[in-house]
């Protein structure tokens, strides 16, 4: 053990300089020597040089490995099969030195259960399915974005919860600046109570608080 200002660490040090530090509130610190605040792991870029950052990396033996790549579990006590829910990295079909398809899914443990249930997933063609693998859409190209929600059985549903005054609204756009922004969209006014539907960024129909079209 280390000793600096009366307080006590235990320090890894190679080539003449600290590495790796666990110190006195039991806090593990990689890349520097202090810290303040709440982590109990720490992560910094090497101090020679001021654009490298942090990186944890969490790796799977083997080369072209199918299944999971690596988890982060969420738990309490000591019993690690036993979680509130937990983040995968997967292969995401046929890997090889130069293809690495991955997906990440998440998962949450309901009440009443002592094991998680996937409930979010991001495919290697970029698709997010919500309840679902991400793996089916009205667009099925490597170049296409879907966003899918449900199972195909029971209800499911989109909410937009917006303030007493203002907008909720469902937006189509082609640009990231001007008009083209919301070439299309649905919205609807809360205080107001009217639902509006637009076309090529202009209102073309709306309909009233008491149903007038």
């Amino acid at each position: 053990q280390l000793g600096t200002s009366g307080s006590h660490h235990t320090a890894i040090i190679t080539a003449g300089s600290e590495k790796l530090r666990v110190d006195s509130s039991g806090r593990l610190l990689v890349g520097t020597s202090s810290g303040s605040g709440e982590p109990i792991a720490a992560f910094q870029g090497r101090s020679n040089d001021a654009n490298d950052s942090g990186i944890v990396a969490i790796t799977r033996t083997g080369t072209n490995p199918s299944g999971s790549i690596g988890e982060l579990r969420f738990a309490t006590g000591s019993d690690f099969n036993k979680y509130y829910g937990m983040i995968i990295c997967q292969s995401d079909g046929s890997t090889s030195s130069t293809s690495l398809p991955g997906a990440l899914r998440f998962s949450t443990t309901a009440s009443g259960s002592t094991s998680p249930t996937e409930r979010l997933r991001i495919s290697s063609a970029g698709n997010i399915g919500v309840g679902n693998d991400g793996s089916f859409g009205l667009y099925t190209s490597t170049n296409d974005r879907n966003v899918i929600f449900g199972t195909g059985s029971g209800n499911s549903a989109i909410q937009v919860h917006s303030g007493t005054t203002s907008y909720g609204g469902l937006y189509f756009g082609d640009t990231t600046s001007g008009n083209q922004r919301y070439s299309g969209y649905v919205e609807y006014k809360h205080d107001d109570n009217f639902l509006r539907f637009a076309t090529n960024a202009t209102e073309r129909l709306r309909i009233a608080n008491i149903g007038q079209l």
